[in-house]
């Protein structure tokens, strides 16, 4: 009862808090009023929640600044990004410790991840190791039970545990494929 008094609470705080979010101000004072804003929301926030997940709006709009107030940065994207090339401007790739190339069954899926972890590589001029680490999974989160996507969890609970922040446990580990033996879809 007391954790849904408290999730009562968090969320009467978000929509308090969006009432005063700025709209008609210069973009430069947006964003950091928009800083600002989300920084006294996720104070409000962490008194009640361990994790807290915030999703951004999108490339070029804001979504690197989210960076410096998150433990970790997990950037989801499609195979429909077009070029290679495209993929130098998705500042993002730059700050993300995880990466899920979502709808991964689609056309072109694995070509995508192989060009992101390309690009990952460059990025960081980390031109050795095995591609499993540099943190780009194929996943269809649509799917049940997806290799990908549970794989993509492991990954993300073993950073944060590496990190020293609480567990989240939503799937027992037992059903986590890769997380005893087995090859996971990376």
């Amino acid at each position: 009862m007391q954790r849904a008094a408290h999730r009562a609470e968090a969320l009467a705080v978000l929509r308090r808090s969006q009432r005063h979010l700025p709209t008609k101000q210069p973009p430069e004072e947006t964003s950091v009023l928009v800083a600002d804003f989300v920084r006294d929301l996720l104070d409000r926030l962490r008194r009640h929640f361990d994790w807290i997940l915030v999703e951004t709006s999108g490339i070029g709009q804001g979504d690197v600044g989210i960076r410096e107030l998150a433990d970790l940065a997990v950037y989801v994207m499609t195979p429909e990004f077009g070029a290679a090339s495209q993929l130098e401007k998705i500042g993002m790739l730059d700050y993300a410790d995880l990466v899920a190339v979502n709808k991964f069954d689609r056309r072109g899926g694995e070509d995508a991840v192989r060009d992101v972890r390309r690009q990952l590589r460059r990025n960081r001029k980390q031109f050795q190791g095995p591609d499993e680490a540099l943190g780009v999974f194929g996943t269809v989160a649509s799917r049940f039970r997806d290799p990908g996507v549970d794989a993509f969890f492991a990954a993300l609970c073993a950073r944060a545990a590496a990190l020293e922040l609480k567990p989240l446990r939503l799937v027992p580990p037992a059903r986590i494929e890769g997380a005893g033996g087995s090859t996971p879809r990376v």
